[in-house]
């Protein structure tokens, strides 16, 4: 063979043994984060005497929290998160305090529930500083007096329906905030809606109904795509649809999840006994799934 043809016969071997060792090496393996452990639970007030709960864990975690009654409790769950006390039961005993409980939920995927016994139910707010969760409790503010109608009238049907001029909360999709009104605020943060309809418009497209005098959270996803809204007691509607993701809507004893593609085009309502009631609505294409929280 000539030298000439020799040496394209080495180049060819060369490139397909090369070839054949670049699809040997194995794709990089991207750990999952470890997860979080809960090493500090503890129930405390402040100066006006309202219960507040400091979670300390060994790195952020977001946290999943509901107000239910019946009897009246605090439930935070963690996500990705392990328990790491000693003590998983705590007599509390404080203004309106019974019991601190924290328990290993859920092993696979790990959830950590806490939960704070009370007396009465509170609103509340949460903000993380470093490894500290904190709950903030609050009273409910009282409604303000309505002129009692007359007997005569005919009864008036409510319906999440908006009004004329409803209001619009635009909602992000990014991790860590919402925007209402033009102001930010951190997500997880309760949205309570007036005497009229209150919309909230997301920035990925739909719209979700908030019934008045119902108040809600609202929580982005760490992918961006998904949102959880827990409800208490109250009624809303969504109206979207999903591609590639899933949303969940939280009440005190039931998780309802939109998986897509489809749309969803829902009302759900819960009340203070923990009866829910979903239905689809006019436009609706796909199915909900629901499930039990406490069972």
């Amino acid at each position: 063979m000539p030298r000439s043809g020799i040496q394209l016969a080495c180049v060819v071997l060369l490139a397909a043994l090369s070839a054949r060792s670049q699809d040997a090496v194995p794709s990089p393996v991207i750990p999952a984060r470890e997860p979080a452990i809960v090493t500090s639970v503890h129930a405390v007030q402040d100066p006006r005497g309202n219960p507040s709960v400091e979670i300390v864990t060994s790195h952020p975690v977001l946290p999943t929290i509901l107000m239910l009654d019946s009897p009246p409790r605090l439930v935070v769950d963690l996500a990705n998160a392990r328990i790491g006390l000693t003590q998983k039961r705590t007599p509390v005993l404080e203004e309106n305090m019974l019991t601190l409980r924290a328990e290993q939920y859920k092993e696979d995927p790990p959830i950590t529930r806490i939960v704070l016994d009370l007396l009465v139910t509170y609103a509340y707010t949460w903000d993380v500083s470093g490894d500290t969760l904190t709950v903030r409790l609050k009273p409910f503010e009282k409604p303000k007096a309505v002129n009692k109608k007359s007997p005569h009238e005919a009864p008036q049907v409510l319906s999440a329906a908006p009004s004329v001029a409803p209001v619009v909360v635009p909602v992000t999709s990014g991790v860590g905030e919402v925007v209402l009104a033009g102001k930010q605020f951190a997500a997880g943060s309760t949205l309570t809606a007036g005497s009229d309809t209150t919309v909230l418009r997301l920035t990925r497209g739909g719209e979700v109904y908030i019934c008045p005098q119902t108040t809600v959270s609202v929580t982005p996803s760490k992918n961006t795509h998904d949102l959880m809204v827990g409800m208490s007691t109250g009624g809303m509607e969504t109206h979207y649809a999903l591609d590639a993701s899933a949303d969940t809507v939280v009440t005190p004893d039931f998780r309802i999840l939109f998986a897509g593609p489809g749309e969803f085009d829902y009302a759900i309502s819960a009340d203070s006994h923990g009866t829910t009631c979903v239905r689809g609505l006019k436009g609706n294409t796909s199915s909900a799934i629901v499930s039990e929280l406490m069972g």
